[in-house]
């Protein structure tokens, strides 16, 4: 390129060189100013494309990003920028999204950590507020991942799953995050597993046969049990016999009195026969049953009563 006398000096191509890469540098750098992330609006446009894209690595780790990719997941849409304001490394990006047939309005805080970027978004983040009845303590899943009271959540519609145990089912609830509130609630409708009131009514009914087994024959009052006859003055009965005649329908429901009360749907009934002097009387006694049940280890225990409880 150069020869002889008209060569320049070696600081000369030096300059030349350094000239070439700055050049190159500022249309690079041109380049990636137009990129995603290179401005606070990019910044956010690409957090909601990665909501779209049910993409959690494109989410800031602020969040609960995996939640994001279960099927059950509904992404907000048709995402706009309204407006941004900058101070120095933060911006305000006021931004429109469409989310379970709304429009809604947010503003999504972004930062840099250098002066050059890229821009970050700090996330719409809202807290999960689950709602349990009282003495109620239970775990939550989201598309099969299990959340925690207050777990943080991207905007989105997302469905609520009781996680597995022996004691409740409850329906999945739908839950929608739109970013705007510090949190959001949602109700788990709990109801006793079936099997839990099956598993009581067989518990009580030998409980009752064992009253029954063991009433005495010179009172008409069985210690510990719903079978008693009383005021029927002197002299004192003998030859006394219970004859269990239907045995009370009973039922679980959680209440504020215990998370599993026991109540008695149709009251049952007993018969009682004895001879008091020389007269033989009968009598017909309700049957009704109440107190609380718990799983104990697997183990069904029926309290009674507070002193009580009798378990499989």
């Amino acid at each position: 390129m150069w020869s002889g006398a008209r060569r320049p000096p070696d600081w000369l191509a030096t300059l030349s060189i350094i000239a070439l890469v700055a050049v190159v540098a500022a249309g690079m750098a041109a380049t990636v100013g137009r990129t995603i992330l290179f401005t606070p609006e990019k910044a956010v446009s690409a957090y909601f494309s990665a909501l779209a894209a049910h993409d959690a690595t494109g989410l800031p780790e602020a969040g609960r990003a995996d939640l994001v990719a279960g099927a059950d997941y509904v992404a907000p849409s048709g995402a706009e920028i309204l407006a941004s304001r900058r101070t120095g490394d933060a911006a305000d990006v006021d931004v429109s999204f469409a989310l379970d047939g709304q429009r809604w309005a947010a503003t999504v805080r972004a930062h840099r950590l250098q002066w050059w970027g890229p821009w970050r978004v700090d996330g719409l983040i809202t807290g999960l507020d689950v709602l349990w009845p009282a003495g109620v303590d239970l775990a939550a899943t989201i598309g099969g991942r299990t959340v925690d009271d207050g777990a943080r959540l991207h905007p989105g519609v997302y469905t609520v799953a009781l996680a597995e145990n022996d004691t409740y089912t409850a329906p999945p609830a739908r839950l929608l995050v739109t970013g705007t509130t510090a949190s959001v609630p949602v109700a788990m409708f709990l109801s006793p597993r079936p099997e839990l009131t099956r598993r009581l009514q067989t518990l009580i009914n030998g409980y009752l046969a064992d009253c029954v087994a063991r009433a005495p024959t010179s009172s008409t009052i069985v210690a510990d049990c719903p079978l008693r006859l009383s005021g029927i003055g002197a002299p004192s009965p003998e030859n006394v016999s219970w004859t269990l005649t239907a045995p009370p329908v009973v039922s679980l429901v959680i209440s504020s009195a215990a998370p599993l009360e026991v109540l008695t749907s149709a009251p049952g009934s007993a018969t009682v026969t004895y001879t008091q002097g020389r007269a033989t009387k009968a009598a017909t006694v309700p049957i009704t049953i109440g107190g609380w049940a718990e799983l104990d280890a697997g183990r069904l225990i029926w309290h009674r009563d507070n002193l009580t409880a009798i378990g499989e």
